[in-house]
């Protein structure tokens, strides 16, 4: 109730079918664009994009997907952690895989963790935090799917994502 969401997604690569939708700004790339050199500019005018964007549009509370910490200390801010893999696990991840995410957590208003055991995590591993911290699912509830749409029962994984060393995969 009163709240008017924005979304910002200057230059997407990912599958927003929504992003023709009132309250989005920004363009999704065409498939024939999608080249490594097209990926890697995505990513550069996003970050230009995180620091430009809040200033213009003055959000009431601004929630960042990247750990970006350039903002004024009285904002109020969201972040979302999707893991704690690099705390967790250090000798197998680069030192700089979550750039940003212990000082982005501590300006935090809110912190949005994917699972319980991520929020565990962070809560053991930054114990100072003083704000909530909220567990929000990326998935769905099983439920969801018929017993045809899960095909066979069994031994099975399913993977999404890349296959770097980073998920130890």
């Amino acid at each position: 109730v009163g709240v008017d969401p924005r979304l910002v997604v200057p230059l997407s690569v990912n599958e927003h079918p929504q992003l023709r939708a009132p309250g989005i700004l920004g363009m999704r790339l065409p498939e024939r664009m999608l080249t490594r050199a097209t990926h890697r500019a995505a990513r550069l005018v996003s970050k230009v994009a995180d620091q430009i964007v809040p200033r213009l549009l003055r959000p009431d509370i601004l929630h960042q997907t990247l750990y970006c910490n350039d903002y004024p200390q009285s904002w109020k801010r969201a972040v979302t952690v999707v893991d704690m893999i690099p705390e967790v696990l250090p000798a197998n991840v680069s030192p700089d895989a979550h750039r940003g995410k212990r000082e982005a957590c501590q300006a935090a208003s809110l912190i949005f963790a994917i699972s319980e055991r991520t929020k565990e995590d962070l809560l053991r591993i930054y114990p100072d935090l003083k704000c909530p911290v909220e567990v929000t699912p990326l998935a769905v509830d099983t439920a969801f799917y018929s017993e045809h749409a899960r095909g066979e029962e069994g031994d099975q994984i399913l993977f999404v994502g890349t296959r770097r060393r980073y998920k130890n995969f």
